[in-house]
């Protein structure tokens, strides 16, 4: 299969060379250059094409190189057939280039090149050009590069929605574990209640003095089973419920009030006294429930740990709070039901109340144990435990995905940026870079024409010293001068016209000179463009 893809590899870029010939064949028949520009031509289009996948960035460089070409020669090879090379292949690297700033780098590279050919050939005034020629690849790897980038974001786009699906399955992973911790909970508060009271109101007919010796095994039996049910019941509940997870059950209120809890509790025997300043009417579902958990727990605590004793339970309240208080005598023997415990009935218990936007305070100070549950009469807000049904699994408003998916946007506007910026850097520094040269040219190397007009044929060249500047022009390499030919044997220097910058005459001045004597001085007028 990699032979097969790598033939068909081979075979696209064969064709796309073939095509990028086209427009040079046909020049290179017309053309008048030599042998050495075709041949330079040809090879730039050829190793461009050839690294184009592997090296984007070389087959880049290649075909900018016929930039500087310009100014080694004084034109394109093969006149502007180039052109289409260099956008094609310039936007196949930009497509094909992880990075931008290689390329910028190298775009820079070249036209510092072009620079120093230009004022190594005499020609600086063609260095413009470099630039201008230097788009034509810059442009088209602009968009290629933009392409690329939007192409990452989209896929980054694909990759996030992967993620969020990913990350809904552990979303509704976690809810089925949260499912199994509120069952666990309920399981503990309600059976758990029950098969205290069942154990209790056994132990209770067992010590009946009228009851029988076959009865009273029976009850003993009975009473036996209940322990070892509320045993089996810890052991389920400790498979039920994940010990890290923090939200709490969300159930509905129980039907049973706290009065018919504490009337259920002394009809099966359990000396309970409730004391009753405040009312459970209006309270939130939530709050409701909480009071009902508090009175249900603490009951059950007080038959497992300090059975006999007195409790009493006091609901005291105002149009803000209600304050759940359940408080029972420790016992002096530490003598103990035999029921076990398996510690989670008060932890179950501060979630409830916190859910409900209260607080619980437990005090076992002075021989008495107390639970103090202050509730608030009004719906809190959800607490940060409790928001977990309605925010990410990490707490974060963001899931990492969308953080991800911003970084990328954000990156590629910064790319987009600095791509950007690139041809307007170029085009800039090209142009303060020719206001400098062309400053310091006209204003080293030009005479006025009243100097040009008192300078007479004869003068000594050290006489002329100090009127002429030091510096001077290379000869035009338009043809002008040799349409008024200098005199045989002489050596010519030729001035600008004019020290005004903004003046486009391209008018000079030849001043000729043999054996130390002025023997010519022309005005060399400018010819037509083409």
């Amino acid at each position: 299969m990699s032979e097969y893809l790598h033939s068909r590899t081979a075979a696209a870029d064969a064709l796309l060379f073939v095509l990028l010939m086209v427009a040079p064949a046909v020049a290179m028949a017309f053309s008048h250059q030599g042998a050495v520009e075709s041949v330079v031509s040809v090879g730039l289009i050829a190793a461009g094409v050839a690294t184009s996948r592997r090296a984007p960035f070389v087959s880049l460089m290649a075909v900018t190189a016929f930039a500087p070409l310009y100014v080694a020669i004084d034109t394109i090879p093969l006149g502007m057939s180039p052109a289409v090379a260099m956008v094609v292949l310039g936007w196949l690297a930009g497509h094909r280039m992880p990075e931008a700033r290689p390329a910028t780098i190298g775009f820079a590279v070249v036209a510092l090149l072009g620079l120093a050919l230009a004022a190594a050939f005499g020609n600086v005034w063609s260095w413009p050009f470099v630039t201008l020629i230097e788009l034509l690849a810059i442009l088209p790897w602009w968009a290629g590069h933009y392409g690329r980038m939007r192409a990452e974001v989209f896929r980054a786009g694909w990759e996030r929605a992967d993620h969020l699906e990913r990350e809904q399955r552990i979303i509704a992973e976690q809810v089925r574990l949260r499912e199994r911790a509120r069952i666990a909970h309920d399981m503990h508060d309600s059976l758990g209640h029950e098969l205290s009271l069942l154990a209790l109101q056994a132990g209770a007919l067992e010590m009946a003095g009228d009851l029988s010796e076959r009865h009273r095994a029976g009850v003993a039996q009975l009473r036996a089973t209940a322990i070892t049910a509320t045993e089996l019941l810890h052991d389920v509940i400790g498979l039920l419920r994940d010990d890290t997870d923090d939200e709490p059950a969300r159930l509905e209120p129980a039907s049973e009030s706290v009065t018919e809890l504490v009337a259920r509790a002394k009809d099966s025997g359990v000396p309970v006294t409730l004391r009753s300043d405040g009312t459970l009417d209006g309270l939130p579902q939530m709050t409701e429930r909480a009071a009902y958990r508090v009175v249900q727990e603490m009951l059950t605590n007080a038959m497992k740990h300090a059975p006999g004793r007195p409790v009493l339970v006091h609901l005291e309240g105002n149009p803000d709070e209600l304050d759940v208080t359940v408080s029972n005598e420790l016992p002096e023997d530490g003598a103990h039901s035999g029921l076990p415990s398996g510690g989670r009935g008060l932890l179950g218990l501060q979630e409830r109340v916190r859910l409900a936007g209260g607080k619980l305070r437990i005090d076992s100070s002075g021989g008495v144990f107390s639970a103090t549950a202050r509730l608030p009469r009004h719906a809190p807000l959800l607490d940060d435990a409790a928001a977990d049904d309605v925010r990410s699994p990490s707490g974060e408003p963001d899931s990492e995905s969308a953080n991800q998916l911003l970084k990328a946007r954000n990156g590629l506007r910064r790319r987009l940026k600095r791509m950007a910026m690139v041809p307007v850097v170029l085009a800039v520094g090209t142009g303060l870079a020719l206001i400098g040269v062309r400053t310091y040219t006209v204003m080293t190397t030009a005479i006025s024409a009243e100097t040009f007009e008192r300078i007479e044929i004869g003068e000594s060249e050290a006489d002329l010293a100090g009127q002429l500047p030091e510096s001077s022009l290379d000869k035009p390499s338009d043809g002008r001068a040799e349409q008024l030919p200098a005199p045989p044997g002489s050596t010519c220097r030729y001035y600008g016209t004019s020290r005004n910058v903004l003046d486009a005459t391209r008018d000079l001045f030849r001043l000729c000179f043999d054996d130390g004597a002025l023997v010519a001085k022309d005005r060399l007028r400018a010819l037509p463009q083409r």
